[in-house]
């Protein structure tokens, strides 16, 4: 796109602003303007800050970024963000995505995919870091500012309902170019959710270059994976005929499918068998856990193209983040229950598990409307 220019504005808490000082003073030429809590000693309500942020665009921007004051900028940060928008110049962007969140499991299957980009599918917005036209982000403040008048309070709600209520779809680029400090939360959300990392980070150790990302994006699944802590497990979340998503246990959607609980157990026994780390995770966890994790992984494999009889006899090559981004499944299931660090040690002896169970899901048929067919 021609003559790009994005603005970018933190919103922040009093309590946080040297954080929101340290963001605009590691870019300097971004001219980073900083929207303060204007009530701090009120109720939490992110709404009235995020207004704030919206409406700090500059006068010139064809785009303009607002991110918390609890954001984490990967290294390059300023060329990386023009490549991002550059790629996908007319649509909302979410520069992070929590690795517990919906959306996490389509940025995963996108990183497997070789794809740049993952439709967002969680239930709002994920407003953390997110980048919107010019025009569009001055229809939202106003949006916002009513809503604000009208008693709303949490953006991530009013900014969902704002886009969908003009047809648009927010799509997270993979790799993520905004990380979460996970300082603790203003709200309490460390406490409820745990840790909140991102799915996949643009640390700058992977080598990409800036222009790396592309305009595909994987996306428009009848069906998509997800563990859900609060649902018990291994969940998949069906569109309707309005595109709306219900959610089933993945053992009744797999059912209706013909693939039977008892099959199911089966494999995962074989896979289990043929995981010499396997052990280590039924230790750490419960084998239900163990199990829910290995469905997960092998609905991963069922959404990704086929491979064996009938389909391609290698999956699409994935950028060097595929791996980094399959190895942040384990702790964004288990945030709530172990620590950061033990997760990670679980996620490794889990990997054989996981990646056995994809294979497998990839040589499984599940009928039509399943798998994704890049446009």
């Amino acid at each position: 796109m021609a003559d790009l220019r994005v603005s970018v504005a933190v919103m922040a808490h009093p309590r946080r602003i040297e954080a929101a000082r340290r963001l605009r003073d590691s870019h300097p030429e971004l001219g980073v303007r900083i929207a303060v809590d204007p009530e701090p000693d009120a109720p939490p309500a992110t709404l009235r800050t995020s207004l704030r942020a919206w409406k700090a665009i500059a006068d010139d921007a064809t785009h303009h970024l607002v991110v918390q004051d609890d954001a984490v900028l990967c290294q390059d940060f300023p060329s990386r963000l023009a490549a991002v928008v550059e790629s996908r110049p007319e649509a909302p962007l979410a520069l992070f995505t929590d690795w517990g969140s919906r959306t996490a499991h389509m940025a995963r299957l996108a990183a497997l995919a070789g794809a740049s980009w993952a439709e967002a599918v969680d239930v709002v917005a994920p407003a953390h870091s997110m980048v919107l036209l010019a025009g569009l982000a001055r229809e939202f403040a106003a949006h916002a500012e009513a809503a604000a008048a009208s008693g709303a309070a949490d953006d991530a709600v009013v900014l969902g309902e704002f886009l969908a209520g003009r047809g648009l779809t927010v799509h997270a680029c993979v790799p993520n170019i905004v990380d979460h400090s996970c300082v603790p939360s203003l709200l309490g959300h460390d406490l409820l959710m745990g840790v909140r990392r991102s799915v996949c980070f643009a640390d700058g150790d992977d080598g990409a270059p800036a222009p790396w990302w592309s305009s595909e994006a994987f996306g428009g699944l009848r069906v998509t994976p997800h563990f859900s802590t609060r649902q018990g497990g291994a969940v998949c979340h069906v569109r309707d005929g309005d595109g709306d998503r219900q959610a089933h246990p993945a053992l009744d959607w797999l059912a209706s499918r013909g693939i039977g609980r008892h099959d199911l157990a089966a494999w995962f026994g074989r896979d289990h068998a043929d995981s010499p780390s396997a052990a280590e995770v039924t230790q750490a966890i419960s084998p239900v856990l163990a199990f829910d994790l290995w469905q997960t992984a092998f609905l991963y494999g069922l959404c990704l193209p086929a491979r064996g009889p009938g389909g391609p006899e290698e999956p699409p090559a994935p950028g060097g983040h595929a791996a980094r981004a399959l190895a942040t499944l384990v702790p964004g299931v288990v945030r709530r229950v172990l620590p950061e660090a033990a997760s990670h040690r679980l996620a490794r002896a889990a990997a054989p598990l996981l990646g056995n169970a994809m294979e497998r899901g990839r040589r499984t048929d599940a009928g039509p409307g399943v798998r994704w067919s890049p446009c």
